[in-house]
């Protein structure tokens, strides 16, 4: 038997009902917010107001001069003694430059070659060196060391002459002995039959014959050159300390102190050099100290000269020189002159005092009337604010400086 279900159909969702409020209704709420936002600002507008004045002061530029010492010895900055600390600053360099030789000589060479002596006899010749042989252009030539020309020979029927090669060098100096290709006699066989069989013969030119003025390195060359370089040691050395002064530190011009470690020539006294270097190593020392060490010290002492006033930092100029000096003893004794811009230390409690919820014209009556102020002008907010804010939070100072 079959079951028989009843499906019964879901009911339908009831719809939100969305309630409309009239058009005139709508507006009128709308005008109701703007209006309570608006009077809120004015609220607060009415209430707390700002103010920002921006004063001048009046300022002049005043002079001083102290005095002030370097000092390696010390740690810190003291106002009371007029000091800061230095520090040494060394280093080494090596200065070189080449310089002309200024001596003069006369430089002879004597002409060398090859001969190939040759002996048409049958018994064999010693000749000793410096055995004389003449060119057929009639230069003298001597033989450098001992030879034994071997005698002629015969191959079959045929009659070859020893032979043998020799060096030779000329007998005097000079460009006249550099002859080409030549046959050389035997003066010292004469008168034998010798004479005329044994003879040399040269394939190639005589050369190195020479007679010239050369420049040569002299002593005074030599001690000139260290005392130039000698006397530019102190300048070099200040301007390398100079160009590698650690940044934020001051260095003293003029007292540094050179020491000359070592002196070195390319050349010695008599060698044929028309230019020669020479070399010298040298230390260089001074004394350097902080840059803020210093302005901090110059401002404060210029702040004890005037009570009541300030100082304009970025007009501060200043100029040293120094009065005494030790290296060695790390300390300095300099001149200071310096000149910057003063003005006098407003009492910023008093004047928000005395203008605040004032109206605006009495304000610059006051202010027109405080001898240390040159200018000012007034910003209020909003704008169309009368009086100045009763709360001094509200009321900003701004010190202008030229």
């Amino acid at each position: 038997m079959k079951k028989i279900f009843d499906v019964l159909p879901p009911e339908k969702l009831k719809e939100k009902e969305v309630i409309y409020l009239p058009k005139k209704k709508r507006l009128k709420k709308g005008w109701i917010l703007f209006f309570l936002i608006l009077a809120l600002a004015i609220f607060f507008l009415k209430e707390f107001p700002s103010a920002t004045i921006e004063i001048w002061p009046k300022t002049e530029i005043s002079k001083f001069e102290t005095d002030l010492l370097v000092d390696r010895q010390i740690e810190n900055p003291n106002l009371f003694k007029k000091s800061i600390p230095g520090q040494n600053f060394e280093l080494e360099k090596t200065i070189s430059r080449e310089f002309s030789s200024s001596g003069r000589k006369l430089k002879e060479e004597r002409a060398t070659g090859n001969i190939k002596v040759f002996n048409e006899t049958t018994y064999s010749q010693v000749l000793v060196a410096t055995t004389r042989f003449v060119s057929k252009e009639g230069k003298l030539f001597r033989s450098t060391e001992r030879i034994t020309v071997p005698a002629g020979y015969y191959e079959g029927t045929k009659f070859l002459p020893g032979e043998i090669d020799v060096e030779v060098r000329a007998a005097e100096s000079g460009e006249d002995y550099n002859i080409g290709p030549s046959t050389f006699s035997i003066p010292g066989l004469a008168p034998s039959p010798s004479y005329t069989k044994i003879y040399g013969r040269s394939s190639q030119a005589m050369s190195g014959g020479s007679k010239k003025e050369v420049l040569v390195v002299t002593n005074e060359d030599l001690n000139n050159a260290k005392d130039f370089l000698t006397d530019r040691a102190k300048e070099e050395g200040e301007k390398f300390l100079k160009e590698n002064t650690p940044i934020g530190f001051l260095l003293l011009e003029d007292i540094s102190k050179t020491e000359v470690l070592d002196i070195s020539f390319s050349a010695k006294a008599g060698e044929e050099l028309e230019k020669f270097n020479c070399q010298i190593k040298i230390k260089a020392k001074n004394l350097i100290f902080l840059k803020k060490d210093f302005e901090d010290l110059i401002k404060n002492y210029i702040l004890s000269k005037i009570p009541g006033k300030k100082i304009q930092p970025e007009s501060l100029k200043t100029n040293y020189s120094v009065e005494n000096f030790d290296i060695d003893s790390g300390k300095v004794f300099l001149l200071v002159d310096t000149e910057v811009k003063i003005y006098p230390e407003l009492d910023e409690v008093f004047l928000k005092k005395e203008i605040s919820q004032k109206q605006i014209e009495e304000v610059k009556i006051f202010l027109k009337n405080q001898p240390e102020i040159d200018k000012f002008e007034i910003n209020i907010f909003p704008f169309w604010a009368k009086v100045l804010p009763a709360n001094f939070e509200s009321i900003r100072l701004e010190i202008k400086l030229d």
